[in-house]
């Protein structure tokens, strides 16, 4: 009889295995297969940003085209995320994955010494300590938030510009005050906009208010207080992203519903990996 490995059925397999005695002996500790970033029922399972599942880069006649399998290539598109909004937590954001879409699992091995988790390492504390003791202190606080979620920054893990900077659009010059989301602008699509010139008129009139920027992001702070223009200019910019997931440090809760003494006890067991 076969069952899927994922399943509830297949939990009392795994526990004998994992009891077993050569459990560890050549084990890679992975399963090394894809997983799409939303899965058939339009759930995020992984839940992870999504930002580097839908890059270009390995796609067919891109730079590293040849990095990516040919089976990779035919994957199917995984469907529609439903991303949260930082702008508007009523109205979520869907986003149709472009290409890509899928993460691969990890090996396990030596888990202790690569902290921060997360593909885009911005789960836990990022210290620049390459010693055991740095290592075990960045592995001990990423490990922690992995299993407790609570613990996590959430909405302010969003990457926001430190000082005013300025944005040349044609013939527009835009101010981006301290606090704009980076990948607001820095995520913008200009394959897209390329190929459809009409899309980089359309930037160039939402942002052609120089102070239109700093209304948005004072507006951001003071948790969605936007006018009616602002409420205008977000799905312009939202509709031109390549990836509007802004959020960084969200999703993998898988084993945040053990009890607390089993969380510690796993984070001991990956510690001897």
């Amino acid at each position: 009889q076969k069952i899927d490995k994922h399943s509830d059925a297949a939990k009392p397999y795994w526990v004998t295995l994992v009891k077993s005695g050569d459990f560890l002996k050549k084990n890679f500790l992975s399963d090394d297969e894809r997983y799409p970033v939303v899965s058939k029922d339009k759930r995020m399972e992984l839940g992870t940003n999504l930002a580097r599942a839908v890059g270009t880069n390995p796609i067919e006649d891109h730079l590293w085209q040849n990095f990516s399998s040919a089976t990779f290539k035919q994957l199917p598109l995984p469907g529609i995320a439903i991303l949260e909004n930082p702008f508007d937590k009523t109205k979520p954001i869907q986003f149709k994955i472009p290409n890509g879409g899928y993460y691969r699992t990890p090996s396990l091995i030596n888990a202790w010494a690569t902290a921060p988790f997360l593909h885009n390492n911005m789960l836990g504390l990022f210290n620049s300590d390459p010693s055991v003791a740095g290592r075990m202190t960045a592995f001990n606080d990423a490990a922690e938030k992995l299993l407790w979620p609570e613990k996590r920054k959430g909405k302010a893990s969003i990457k926001v510009t430190e000082k005013e900077t300025f944005l040349k659009v044609r013939s527009i010059t835009v101010r981006i005050p301290p606090g704009t989301p980076v990948n607001l602008l820095a995520n913008i699509n200009l394959y897209k906009m390329s190929q459809v010139p009409a899309l980089l008129d359309k930037l160039g009139k939402v942002l052609a208010e120089p102070e239109r920027l700093v209304r948005l992001v004072k507006a951001l702070k003071n948790e969605g207080e936007f006018d009616d223009d602002l409420k205008k200019m977000i799905p312009d910019l939202l509709a031109l992203n390549q990836a509007p997931d802004f959020i960084e440090d969200h999703g993998h809760t898988f084993g945040a519903a053990l009890k607390d003494d089993q969380k510690k006890a796993l984070i001991e067991y990956l510690k001897t990996f």
